[in-house]
């Protein structure tokens, strides 16, 4: 009976075990333009309200915008879940049976400033799972912002 339960605790411990944490990627998440302030400032905003993102708090003469908690929506040709997982590693829970988490929301703070090469624009994006532990950025949400930004700069 003792070897029973014994099992049955080693069983569960293998079973549930810990899953493993949000894994960092490295990616760039600031741009320099060759544009002033104004275009570039003009430009995020476009960014933003083509994108549909609600915009929190917009300080124009100190560079900064930020947004609430997003829901993370289906992309183009992915479900949400598959969309969340192309833009944040929640890691996962369980042991041998290993349930992904994703991300169920996501909140922007774009900061941009004069330099000498011009103007830089700089993107962190946060991310929260659906069970509101705090996932880390792979950079596509950041890219995606600095990419709207130089393709509206090109005329685009």
């Amino acid at each position: 009976m003792r070897r029973a339960c014994y099992a049955m605790i080693a069983l569960v411990l293998v079973l549930t075990g810990c899953g493993r944490a949000p894994r960092p990627t490295v990616f760039t998440n600031s741009q320099t333009h060759s544009n002033d302030f104004d275009a570039v400032w003009s430009a995020l905003i476009e960014t933003f309200a083509d994108n549909s993102w609600p915009i929190d708090t917009i300080e124009k003469a100190s560079g900064l915008i930020t947004t609430d908690w997003l829901s993370i929506p289906a992309g183009p040709l992915a479900t949400r879940y598959e969309e969340a997982e192309a833009l944040a590693d929640c890691g996962t829970e369980g042991g041998l049976i290993s349930v992904p988490q994703y991300a169920g929301k996501m909140k922007f703070n774009v900061f941009v400033k004069t330099v000498a090469a011009g103007t830089e624009l700089r993107v962190t994006c946060t991310f929260q799972s659906i069970v509101g532990g705090m996932c880390l950025s792979k950079g596509i949400a950041e890219a995606r912002i600095m990419q709207g930004v130089t393709s509206r700069l090109s005329g685009n």
